[in-house]
């Protein structure tokens, strides 16, 4: 029997068709496998678009702890994943990072302000690409997709996710395409985002990963919440 092919070899065989069609091409996924599957349930944070990285693939951005003007957007998702409300160094942020993997629908290297409009033609015409990148990590059960930002969901439930429903009543809108119980879709605030709460609405997240098999997800019992 022949081994297993790994997520970051998948990831790179894809990567390569991937260019072709998009210049300025700048590398996500997986930031560092064993330690991704490493974990009891895990988490791919899915975001607009790659923003001002240059040639520098995020992958070797975070393992290196988001340094810079990166801790503005990644040390809220390290406040998120450990629900600690305080400043991380760049070496906690190093270690926090290494177990997640990030997907930019949009590859190619942007600025602070996406167009929505121009998102969305490049969601329809990546399709595939996208599907097949989820994919990778939808076999890595239990897993959470956080869709940060407003209209990702949405987004990804018509163009990629085949119409998938979203459960809009929840505290969290959620979907589950394919009705897959260890398989959620969350809409979520962007990092940058200085909403009040953020760390408390994703401990419900995380409680509810850490319980796969319930038939409700945590939030779905609170209501009149923002949405």
């Amino acid at each position: 029997m022949s081994a297993a092919i790994s997520i970051v070899a998948k990831e790179r065989d894809l990567f390569k068709r991937w260019r072709q069609t998009t210049s300025n091409f700048v590398i996500d996924g997986v930031v560092d496998e064993e330690a991704f599957l490493q974990e009891r349930y895990r988490f791919v944070f899915i975001l607009k678009e790659a923003n001002q990285m240059g040639q520098t693939p995020l992958t070797d951005f975070l393992r290196n702890g988001a340094t810079g003007n990166g801790g503005h957007t990644w040390n809220p998702v390290c406040r998120w994943l450990m629900g600690e409300s305080r400043v991380f160094s760049a070496k906690e942020r190093a270690t926090i990072l290494r177990k997640i993997a990030v997907v930019n629908l949009k590859k190619e290297d942007g600025g602070s302000v996406t167009n929505m409009s121009t998102l969305e033609q490049v969601v329809e015409r990546d399709r595939d690409y996208i599907m097949t990148q989820l994919g990778f990590y939808a076999e890595c059960v239990p897993v959470v997709f956080i869709c940060c930002g407003s209209g990702l969901l949405t987004m990804l439930c018509r163009h990629v996710l085949g119409n998938a429903v979203i459960h809009r009543d929840a505290m969290i809108p959620y979907a589950k395409p394919n009705n897959d119980q260890e398989v959620y879709y969350v809409a979520f605030n962007h990092p940058n985002c200085r909403q009040s709460g953020l760390m408390e609405r994703f401990k419900d997240i995380r409680m509810t990963m850490q319980n796969p098999c319930m038939k409700t997800p945590v939030w779905c019992d609170k209501h009149n919440l923002p949405k």
